[in-house]
């Protein structure tokens, strides 16, 4: 009898199941149904605004890319301008160096060459005159020998001797000057 029970009370329990969702259905089918239409809409909606930002996205990333990639260009080709113009300028100061060189050497030699000619010059100078004094010095002692003797033998006087020793000075004042 207890098993009777049990299958009668399940089957009250399927029936009463049903009716439930019958009543449910009844009272709230027409509300159910709108939401999972609005559900199914809100749903369709975001998948396309979801499509069509992820498409949005892609487009800005890839026109955000073209941009990068041309100012990477653009500053590889300034960098690659500026280091033609440093290569540049490094040739032109390494000409410049090796031009200043070549002067500096060139007037050094001109130094060198001109300091040599000045001294012979001055050498030849100092000879021609050291010969000339010669010459005036062996000229006046000739002279003074000759007066010396011309005196001594004509027995002058001193105060002649005396003028003509003072005139053989000045005269040795005057030469040398």
């Amino acid at each position: 009898m207890a098993k009777v029970k049990q299958e009668v009370s399940t089957a009250d329990n399927g029936d009463s199941d049903s009716r439930l969702r019958d009543i449910q259905k009844l009272l709230f089918g027409e509300q159910q149904s709108h939401l999972e239409r609005d559900i199914t809409q809100l749903r369709e909606s975001t998948l396309l605004s979801l499509d069509k930002l992820e498409k949005q996205c892609v487009s800005e990333i890839g026109a955000l890319r073209t941009t990068i990639q041309q100012q990477i260009h653009s500053l590889e080709s300034h960098v690659e301008s500026l280091n033609q113009e440093r290569k540049t300028a490094e040739a032109g100061l390494d000409d410049a160096i090796t031009s200043l060189s070549n002067t500096l050497h060139k007037f050094q030699q001109q130094t060198e060459s001109a300091h040599q000619a000045t001294e012979q010059l001055l050498f030849s100078e100092l000879e021609k005159l050291t010969k000339q004094t010669l010459e005036q010095h062996n000229q006046l002692a000739n002279s003074t020998t000759q007066q010396f003797q011309s005196l001594s033998e004509s027995k002058v006087e001193r105060a002649t001797l005396a003028k003509l020793l003072s005139q053989i000075a000045t005269s040795l004042e005057e030469t040398t000057d």
